[in-house]
């Protein structure tokens, strides 16, 4: 019984287990059936959305296996200037021709199971999706040499899932009808090289001058490494980089055993620059090369294209800003004219519209070359003192709203152990901003630039397109000691933001691409404000005196109104004894308001074939200076180059020189210069270098006749007393010349014991014994009356006269005030003649005062024969 109830009890208990896993498992079964009928549907729907694709995908035109489609230039006005690809000449190479070690190395770089998938490669797909799932779409690629092909034939490259399905199933097409040989033939007869080279046997007779049949492996591996960025990877402009794409394609060559570690590390080891020559096939020289190179580099970015060769044969119709006017100019100047007289120095410059951004221009190297490397890409260098106006004064007055007059020291100069120098090896005190750039001095800049503060500075430089290392930013870079360079197109591009009001346009060379099928990409100008009007205007004007009297002086003289900077550079003393204090590179960035240009001129290596060093002087590091003049003459033709409008918020000041102080009413116009400050900022005070003292005002004499004295009295401002203002009272005897008679405090004085008869002429001189500084003199005239005598007096009487010394007695005499005058003479005790000294009598209302007669021993007065007793003076 007890076993039946257990059994009914363990039943239960498994029953209700069973119903509480029911609903779970039908659950379970729902969703499985759900998801199952999605994926039927979504198989369904991706197959049909798969098989609309492929419907839509071009026929597999044999002819166009053959025949690449060239892409077509346009100038900034819509004329055809050029054609990318059907214009080069090729060396075609047959399969048997092409050896094997080439053919290994391309096939270990771009598709290790070409031979063994059937157009696509299912493992590489594979990898590429979870690149892409990680990375984005189109991070990485999963294309086979079949499908490079087709991509490089039938399509535009755009990154597009509905472009790979088209492409997957015409590989897939082309398998079936064309031999792996044959396709892979194909292959290496269109891919691109660089240097205009298509085709590997060009590329062959290029780089080495070698027939396809005789690459050796370090060759091959170099040209299987290119096509990947055949501008990036040139060896005969980079050979640096190019050397480490061929040891990437060595590394892939011995993983996959087509060569052994030896012979790698055998390859490895020669050095690319040692082998590399550029000999291009023979053709007519391509006009506008370095534009080309360009244009090619920023169309396969616009386009959405995997790598730059994918331009050359896509059927493009590409929109430019070329100038050809300008073009020609740059060309001239590089490889015409006689401004570089030195065969092996090459030069860089880039061409920009100021106000847009658009590249007008670009010249590079000395040869035909379809490479910008020196116009665009500075890797080694240094741009010297062209970074003081974007690092170190232009963020000053952006921040710190500096005026240019601003002093800034230039004296010794030691940071962390280590003294920075000028250019000449001196010093030269305390001065303005402005000189301070023009003159190019090197230790005001550096402390502008810790004046500003390093974060700001960077900040400011970033915003106009230049980049700051963080590992290596140091006061160095104040005066151009960069790590890495900005190219010539950086620089216009910078530069063209002072003369642009402060708006900052990326330089660009294209502005629209047609494709074959009808579509268009434009480019999108993003116009930025960078900086304060002020700031742009008041470097600008700065910038204007680089030109007119500072270091570019007698070499750029435009007959319109320009703007620049100088900049050289000297090499390390890593590099050698008899490099030091030579120049390495030689610069010159400036603009009007139309034309923005940056030039660079030095040698490409350190030494010559010979091993001589190589090194510009006095006259070559010029060159830079003059071929921006040329250029911009020519390029200019026909633009209005007007002066730039002065913005409301830059006020002019007058200021004297050496002083750091506004200019007085008195400061010579020689001794003035114009000035810039931002408006609403503190002025400094006005000079008192040249101030005169004001003379004293309102000279009154009132003469006694009764007692013969005259009393003097002026008036002067109190302020000017308080200042410790004294006065130096003077007198002349009918014109003779003036004695000192006072030095005093006091504004009035009392003349005693006149001599009778004669017009006595009185000067009072202000003076400032601290600043040294004395005014005109202030003048009046006291005509004293005759004595009454019953006889005149003999010759003897007036000898003993002036002998003794003895006076007369005067009488009671009516009392005269004389009005005041102005003098030009200052006396300082000697007999001397003032001129403007005596100025007009006037009788006033003569008052007397009771006083009794002062007599007493008198000074003789030489010349006059009168006698003028001690004198009183009289406090107001």
């Amino acid at each position: 019984m007890s076993d039946k109830i257990n059994s009914r009890q363990q039943r239960r208990k498994a029953s209700s287990n069973n119903k509480k896993k029911g609903p779970n498992k039908r659950l379970f079964k729902k969703i499985a059936a759900f998801l199952l009928v999605l994926a039927l549907i979504g198989t369904t729907v991706g197959a049909i959305a798969v098989f609309a694709v492929i419907s839509q995908a071009p026929e597999l035109d044999p002819k166009e296996l053959e025949t690449p489609v060239s892409s077509k230039l346009y100038d900034k006005d819509g004329n055809e200037f050029g054609t990318i690809n059907n214009d080069e000449k090729r060396i075609r190479a047959s399969f048997d021709e092409i050896p094997q070690v080439m053919k290994d190395a391309v096939i270990a770089t771009e598709d290790i199971r070409f031979y063994d998938h059937f157009g696509i490669d299912i493992r590489r797909i594979g990898g590429a999706a979870i690149a892409n799932i990680t990375g984005g779409f189109g991070s990485q690629g999963g294309s086979t040499i079949t499908q490079q092909v087709i991509k490089n034939v039938f399509f535009t490259h755009e990154k597009k899932m509905t472009r790979k399905i088209k492409e997957a199933y015409l590989a897939i097409k082309m398998e079936q009808q064309f031999s792996k040989d044959q396709i892979f033939e194909i292959y290496l007869n269109k891919i691109y090289y660089g240097q205009r080279a298509h085709g590997v046997a060009t590329a062959a007779k290029t780089y080495f001058n070698k027939d396809i049949q005789d690459l050796e492996l370090h060759e091959a591996a170099l040209l299987a490494g290119l096509p990947k960025a055949p501008s990036t990877y040139n060896p005969v402009d980079n050979p640096e980089k190019a050397e480490e794409r061929r040891n990437v394609v060595l590394s892939q060559m011995e993983k996959y055993g087509f060569i052994t570690k030896e012979e790698k590390e055998k390859a490895q080891a020669i050095k690319v620059k040692d082998y590399v020559s550029k000999n291009e096939i023979e053709s007519e020289k391509d006009s506008f090369d370095t534009f080309k190179a360009q244009v090619v580099e920023e169309a396969a970015k616009l386009a959405g294209f995997e790598d730059t060769s994918e331009v050359y044969t896509s059927g493009l119709e590409i929109y430019t800003t070329l100038d050809p006017k300008a073009q020609k100019a740059v060309e001239e100047a590089l490889y015409t004219t006689n401004i570089i007289k030195e065969e092996n120095i090459m030069g860089g410059l880039v061409v920009t519209d100021t106000k847009t951004g658009a590249v007008r221009a670009i010249g590079s190297g000395r040869k035909s070359s379809p490479s910008a490397f020196f116009a665009t890409r500075m890797d080694t260098r240094q741009p010297g003192s062209t970074i003081k106006p974007i690092l170190d004064y232009g963020p000053a007055i952006e921040h710190l709203k500096w005026p240019t007059y601003k002093m800034v020291s230039d004296d010794k100069l030691v940071i962390n152990g280590h003294e920075f120098h000028n250019y000449d090896n001196k010093h030269h005190g305390d001065m303005s901003i402005r000189k301070a750039l023009y003159e190019s001095y090197n230790l005001p800049a550096i402390r502008t630039w810790q004046e500003v503060g390093a974060d700001k500075a960077k900040d400011f430089a970033t915003k106009l397109g230049i980049e700051i290392e963080d590992k290596h930013y140091s006061p160095a870079y104040a005066i151009g000691g960069f790590n890495k360079s900005p190219s010539p197109m950086e620089l216009a591009a910078a530069y063209a933001a002072f003369g642009n009001e402060g708006v900052y346009n990326k330089p660009f060379t294209v502005t629209k691409i047609k494709f074959p099928d009808g579509r268009e990409i434009k480019h999108e100008s993003d116009p930025e404000p960078v900086m304060e009007d002020y700031t742009a205007y008041m470097v600008t004007d700065m910038l204007k005196d680089v030109i007119t009297k500072g270091t570019a002086k007698n070499h750029v003289s435009l007959n319109f109104p320009v703007a620049g900077k100088t900049g050289t550079t000297n090499f390390g003393k890593e590099v050698g004894s008899e490099y030091e204090g030579k120049t390495k590179d030689a610069w010159f960035a400036g603009y009007s308001s139309e034309l923005s240009m940056a030039v660079w001129t030095g040698y490409k290596g350190n030494r010559d074939e010979n091993g001589n060093p190589l090194y510009l002087d006095r006259d070559t590091d010029d060159y830079s200076k003059l071929i921006f003049d040329y250029v911009m003459e020519k390029a200019s033709e026909g633009l209005d180059n007007k002066d730039w409008k002065r913005p409301n918020s830059v006020i002019e000041v007058a200021m004297e020189k050496g002083t750091g102080k506004r200019a007085s009413e008195y400061t010579p116009k020689e001794e003035i210069v114009r000035e810039l400050a931002v408006k609403g900022t503190d002025l400094p005070s006005v000079s008192e270098e040249y101030e005169k003292l004001e003379a004293p005002q309102n000279l009154q004499a009132k003469y006694n006749e009764k007692k013969q004295e005259a009393k003097l009295k002026w008036k002067y401002p109190k302020e000017r007393l308080e200042d410790g203002v004294s006065f130096k009272v003077m007198y002349s005897i009918d014109g003779s010349g003036f004695q000192e008679l006072s030095q005093q405090k006091e504004t009035e004085l009392v003349v005693e014991n006149l001599t009778p008869g004669v017009t006595i002429t009185f000067a009072v001189v202000a003076v400032d014994e601290e600043r040294g500084k004395e005014s005109e003199p202030a003048t009046v005239d006291v005509t004293t009356k005759q004595e009454d005598t019953e006889e005149p007096p003999s010759d003897e009487d007036e000898n003993e006269g002036e002998e003794e010394g003895d006076g007369e007695e005067q009488g009671d005499k009516e009392e005269k005030e004389n009005g005041d005058g102005q003098g030009d003479q200052q006396g300082d005790g000697s007999e001397e003649t003032p001129p403007g000294s005596g100025g007009d009598t006037s009788p006033g209302s003569g008052d007397e005062d009771g006083s009794n007669d002062n007599e007493g021993p008198g000074s003789t007065v030489p010349g006059t024969g009168g006698i003028v007793p001690p004198l009183s003076r009289e406090s107001a």
